[in-house]
């Protein structure tokens, strides 16, 4: 018997275009899609609004990855405080 593979269909994909400051991933990347749907369900919103922007930024700088992690918090971070405020 072979594993099963859950499969998503595109009409089960939520539509966050319409959605202001929301960017979707890359069609066709499981790695960006898997990260979307984690940091949703983590309630991680300014990761996922700033993930393609800051990923791209690290790539260009070369960036360490504890960098790119540290950016990424820092972002989730400011995200948390200006919705405190």
């Amino acid at each position: 018997m072979s594993p099963t593979i859950a499969v998503t269909n595109q009409n089960d994909t939520p539509d966050t275009s319409s959605v202001p400051g929301r960017r979707m991933s890359l069609p066709g990347d499981p790695e960006d899609m898997l990260i979307d749907e984690a940091c949703r369900e983590l309630r991680l919103p300014a990761f996922r609004d700033r993930f393609i922007d800051l990923a791209t930024s690290a790539r260009r700088e070369q960036a360490t990855y504890k960098q790119f992690r540290l950016d990424m918090l820092q972002a989730e971070l400011a995200d948390r405080d200006l919705r405190r405020q």
